[in-house]
């Protein structure tokens, strides 16, 4: 899992106390290209929906969920997963982004997708 620069910016920026922009969408995108921390959209980005739920029940840790729904993204190859403020067609910021085994999306299942950011 990479946590990239722009994530980083936005803790820094919470920390300074100027405005920080929370990450409000789960994003998954089909390039095979590797993950950076210099990455600042999600390249191939196929779907972007907001967070099913947001847990910060365990200590020093955050975990995300989101959902692709069976009707979404079919015939995709799902690459990558990550939480930023993109959304499909339109340019944000992603924060987090994970290099996953290829997934082909079909109209048989939903995927359903966490990710888990722990401060250490």
């Amino acid at each position: 899992m990479v946590f990239t620069d722009a994530g980083r910016t936005e803790i820094r920026n919470w920390l300074a106390g100027t405005t920080a922009t929370a990450p409000s969408k789960m994003l998954w995108g089909t390039t095979s290209e590797t993950s950076s921390v210099t990455d600042t959209q999600m390249t191939g980005l196929v779907h972007a929906d907001s967070f099913v739920n947001v847990d910060t029940s365990v200590s020093k840790q955050v975990e995300y969920e989101g959902i692709v729904l069976s009707t979404e993204a079919t015939g995709s190859s799902i690459r990558q997963i990550g939480i930023g403020t993109e959304t499909t067609g339109t340019a944000g910021t992603i924060y987090i982004k994970e290099d996953i085994s290829p997934i082909t999306k079909t109209d048989q299942f939903d995927l359903q997708t966490f990710i888990i950011a722990e401060v250490e």
